[in-house]
């Protein structure tokens, strides 16, 4: 499923769409393939879903989509897991419905106010 983020263009390739699912996301992974991403989807829009980079192996950027569905949050080149260190935790300041987790530096050239559209 195809998704279109202003002038950028992603193949969807997983939807997160449970709590399991959610929790897991993409650790353990070893990449994407590029222009790819993975789609968490929420039964409502809230802000309480906080994204956390434990068992990650690549670093991504999370793009934040909400209830209008254009993009209301950006989080850039989130580092991938290191032994020894606490995972990074990130989290939309708004509401969001979906997120897309896609690789680190994608997102480049997408802006908060940018509209999403599945192709």
């Amino acid at each position: 499923m195809p998704i279109q983020i202003g002038d950028k263009q992603f193949n969807v390739v997983n939807v997160a769409d449970s709590p399991e699912s959610w929790a897991r996301g993409l650790s353990g992974r070893a990449g994407l393939q590029e222009g790819t991403g993975m789609l968490f989807v929420y039964p409502a829009p809230y802000i309480q879903q906080i994204f956390w980079m434990k068992g990650m192996l690549f670093p991504i950027d999370v793009i934040f989509i909400g209830e209008n569905d254009s993009v209301v949050d950006i989080a850039r080149n989130l580092p991938k897991a290191e032994l020894g260190k606490d995972p990074v935790r990130v989290q939309s300041s708004k509401p969001v419905k979906m997120a897309l987790e896609v690789n680190a530096n994608d997102s480049q050239g997408i802006s908060v106010g940018d509209m999403c559209e599945f192709l």
